[in-house]
C-alpha cells in the first residue's frame, strides 16, 4: 500500500482461511498462512491447491488437524471482488521444523481439492445410457451423471455444489461405462461428444472456481464470453476494455507495457498489463510432418459387408475467428502432404444400412477423429505463458483479448500492432498465487492458429 493510501497493484485481503472440522467447528487460520495457490485447467475435472503454513502453536497437533477436513477460503481482490471457496483437506506433507534454530515453529503444507472431487472418486459408474423418455444425448448423460456423483453427495454434506454448464450435443446414442469413476466417465463422454454446430469438436469437461463446463472452446469463445455469463461469475469489468481504448468489449483486453509507470497513480492502468508474457516455440516442421498437422485420412472398416470407406481431411478447411497457420498451404501441399491415418472398425448404423434397435446409432467417428486431433495440436502448439495481476474473475475457460505491439525498431510505430500475437485468446490453465498481501495469476493462453 502506498503511502496516500492507494492500492498497489495485484493487492489482495485474505479475509479467513479456515479449518473447519465435524460439527462445523471452524478455526481461522489465515495469519499463519505464509503463501497459497488454488490451479484450475481446462485439462482438469477438479480444482486443487496448496498452502504452505508457519506454526508456532502445533495446531497440526493441538486441533488436530487430520486431512478429514474442509478448508474455507474468503479472499478480496483488488476491485474489491469477494470469493467465497470450499474445498477438501486431503493431505498434509513436508512436515518438520521452519528452521534448525527455531524448534518452536513448525513448517507443513495443506494440499486441498475441490468437493466434487472427493466425492465423486469414492465412487465406481458402472452403467448403460440408453435413450429413455425425452433423455437420448451425451447432453442428457451428462447431465443425469453430474446430478448423481457431483452434486447430490456435494449436498448430502451440508455444502452448496456448483453448477454445471452443459453444451448441446447431437445425435442419440447408447453407451455402457464399465466401471469408471466419475471423472473418467466424464472424459469418456467428452471422447464421444459430437456437435453439427462445432467446427472443432473441441468436447472437455473441466471445473473452475466459478463453476464445472462441459464444452467445446467454440462455445466458451461464442455463447459464454459473448453472453456475458462465463466472465467473472457473470459480470463484466468493462474498465479492462477502457483501459486499452478498446470500446463495446464483453471481454477483458490486455496490453504489454515495456516501459511501464510504477507510480501510485498508475495501479489501476497496470492491473491491465501483463507483468510478462512467453510465446514459447513458434513452429516445429517436423513435428508438423511426424503429426499429421493438416491431412488426416480416417478409414472405417465394415468387417460384416467386407467393405471399407476412406475419410480425408484438410485442416486448412478449419478456419476459427480468421487465424492462419505458421506455414503457407503451398508448403504444406509440398512438404508436409503426407495424411495421418487411421483405421476405425466400424460398431455402428450408417444411413441405407440401419442395424435395428440394438445397434447404435452413426457415432461420427472419423469426423471426431480427424477434426478434434487436427485441431487439437494446433491448439497446443499455439500456447502463450503470461502472468497478469490477479482478480476474482478470470477463470480456466474464460476468454481475454491481447492487445500487443511489437518491440520499437527504426521506422517502426509505437502503436503498430503485432498483428501475429494480438488478438482472441482462451484461458487454457490459471494458477492463482497469494504471496503476502500479492495476488499473480500465471495463465496458459491458447487458440488454434496464429493472427491475420
Amino acid at each position: 500500500m502506498s503511502e496516500d493510501g492507494l492500492k498497489q497493484a495485484g493487492h489482495y485481503a485474505l479475509k479467513s482461511f479456515s479449518i473447519v472440522g465435524a460439527g462445523g467447528n471452524k478455526v481461522d487460520i489465515r495469519t499463519l498462512i505464509h503463501t497459497f495457490n488454488i490451479v484450475e485447467s481446462m485439462s482438469m475435472g477438479s480444482v486443487r491447491g496448496s498452502a504452505v503454513v508457519y506454526d508456532s502453536n502445533d495446531l497440526i497437533t493441538q486441533i488436530p488437524i487430520k486431512a478429514e477436513e474442509f478448508i474455507e477460503i474468503i479472499y478480496e481482490d483488488y476491485f474489491g471482488q469477494e470469493l467465497t471457496e470450499v474445498y477438501f483437506l486431503y493431505s498434509i506433507t513436508d512436515v518438520g521444523y521452519a528452521k534448525e534454530k527455531s524448534p518452536d515453529m513448525m513448517k507443513y503444507t495443506l494440499n486441498f481439492v475441490s468437493l466434487g472431487k472427493l466425492f465423486s472418486e469414492n465412487s465406481r459408474v458402472a452403467k448403460a445410457y440408453k435413450p429413455t423418455g425425452s433423455s437420448s444425448t451425451i447432453k442428457d448423460y451428462v447431465t443425469e451423471l453430474y446430478d448423481e456423483f457431483y452434486s447430490k453427495p456435494v449436498k448430502e454434506a451440508n455444502q452448496k455444489p456448483k453448477e454445471i454448464d452443459v453444451e448441446t450435443t447431437s445425435g442419440s446414442q447408447t453407451y455402457v461405462i464399465p466401471r469408471m469413476t466419475p471423472e473418467q466417465a466424464m472424459y469418456f463422454f467428452s471422447r464421444k461428444a459430437f456437435s453439427l454446430t462445432s467446427k472443432s469438436q473441441s468436447f472437455r469437461f473441466f471445473e473452475n472456481r466459478e463453476k464445472y463446463y462441459f464444452a467445446t472452446n467454440e462455445y466458451m469463445a461464442e455463447v459464454v464470453a459473448t453472453g456475458g455469463v462465463g466472465y467473472g461469475a457473470g459480470a463484466v469489468d468493462p474498465r479492462l476494455a477502457q483501459a486499452a481504448n478498446i470500446s463495446g468489449k464483453s471481454i477483458p483486453v490486455f496490453t504489454r507495457n515495456y516501459a511501464p509507470d510504477k507510480s501510485a497513480e498508475r495501479q489501476e492502468a497496470a492491473m491491465y498489463q501483463l507483468i510478462d508474457i512467453d510465446f514459447g516455440v513458434k513452429t516445429d516442421t517436423v513435428d508438423d510432418i511426424n503429426s499429421g498437422a493438416y491431412y488426416r485420412t480416417s478409414y472405417e472398416v465394415d468387417m460384416i459387408n467386407g467393405t471399407m470407406n476412406k475419410f480425408d481431411y484438410n485442416h486448412f478447411t478449419y478456419n476459427e475467428q480468421g487465424l492462419k497457420f505458421p506455414h503457407e498451404q503451398a508448403f504444406v501441399d509440398q512438404r508436409i502432404n503426407k495424411p495421418k491415418e487411421r483405421f476405425i472398425i466400424k460398431d455402428y448404423a450408417s444411413a441405407g444400412n440401419p442395424g435395428g434397435e440394438v445397434v447404435s446409432a452413426d457415432k461420427n467417428y472419423a469426423t471426431l477423429h480427424n477434426v478434434k486431433t487436427s485441431y487439437f495440436y494446433h491448439y497446443q502448439k499455439n500456447k502463450v505463458n503470461a502472468t497478469i495481476y490477479g482478480r476474482n474473475t478470470l477463470f480456466a475457460g474464460s476468454v481475454i483479448d491481447l492487445f500487443l505491439t511489437p518491440h520499437i525498431s527504426d521506422g517502426q510505430k509505437a502503436q503498430d500492432p503485432d498483428a501475429e500475437r494480438s488478438g482472441r485468446y482462451i484461458v487454457e490453465s490459471v494458477e492463482n498465487l497469494f504471496f503476502e498481501n500479492t495476488y499473480t495469476q500465471k495463465l496458459v493462453l491458447s487458440r488454434s492458429g496464429i493472427g491475420a
